[in-house]
């Protein structure tokens, strides 16, 4: 082709801006693999242009773990905001990219200052993100959110619970950990407490806070629920509700059980 290897990651850049998503993650890619020492500048200050302007989480997510691949520390310190971003996927990378090349320390001071954040959904992903680094104090965090009188910081917390039992979040966090069976083994009882506070929500007089409930006791995925769900089937009046209960049942009971139960509540 005539064109130095060194020179491709320059003509790769341009594509960041290409109005395919899935060119600009393909572009995002290749030009860090890429990238010889002399093009990481470079490459970074494109990566970072392109972060301030990208709307679509995954290539937010894909920018992330990028500028973590070139592992600039000046590049990787503004990636802090997106431990707070709304996209589960975002704020992981993050975590990531920034676990692997920032002092813990400062990472924590970050998340500590945003825990006083008075936006519900800042304070609870900055709780998360706590959590996802190792720290248990954003769990506490979590759950004092969930039980505020505040609909919305109830609803923040509850959001942050549910999403602690997700798999990648799972993952995340065992990573961290040299025993991750232990680990789960020895906050058994937190992750009790936590299920039974979305039990109680379950029945709040907000159907916001009564939704995402519903949701984190979905993503907790214990059959310890299903009677507690059963009896909000049984009582919810809301045909949405109704659906939604049966949706979290049906991974809950066996199948033939579950087919009884759908046909009792259409009939």
């Amino acid at each position: 082709t005539g064109v130095q290897t060194c020179a491709l990651p320059i003509c790769i850049l341009p594509l960041f801006a290409d109005t395919s998503p899935r060119v600009r993650i393909e572009a995002i890619r290749a030009a860090v693999q890429l990238a010889s020492s002399e093009d990481q500048e470079r490459v970074g200050q494109a990566l970072i242009d392109c972060l301030a302007a990208e709307w679509l989480p995954d290539c937010r997510a894909t920018i992330a773990i990028a500028l973590g691949e070139l592992g600039k520390k000046e590049h990787i310190r503004l990636l802090f905001p997106l431990l707070k971003d709304s996209n589960d996927r975002v704020r992981a990378n993050a975590i990531e990219a920034i676990g692997k090349s920032l002092n813990r320390k400062l990472v924590m001071s970050y998340l500590t200052d945003s825990l006083k954040d008075v936006n519900n959904r800042g304070r609870a992903n900055a709780a998360l993100a706590m959590w996802l680094m190792g720290e248990k104090s954003g769990f506490k965090v979590l759950k004092e959110m969930a039980l505020s009188e505040d609909a919305m910081y109830s609803c923040s917390g509850l959001y942050g619970l549910g999403e602690i039992f997700t798999s990648r979040n799972v993952q995340i966090v065992s990573s961290l950990k040299k025993d991750p069976l232990r680990f789960y083994q020895q906050n058994a009882r937190d992750f009790g407490e936590i299920r039974q506070i979305c039990e109680k929500l379950l029945f709040h007089d907000h159907p916001l806070v009564e939704r995402n409930a519903l949701k984190a006791i979905q993503k907790i995925g214990s059959g310890l629920s299903e009677p507690v769900l059963i009896k909000k089937l049984n009582q919810a009046q809301d045909i949405s509700m109704k659906t939604m209960v049966l949706e979290a049942l049906e991974s809950l009971m066996e199948p033939s059980e579950w087919l009884l139960l759908k046909r009792g509540v259409e009939c």
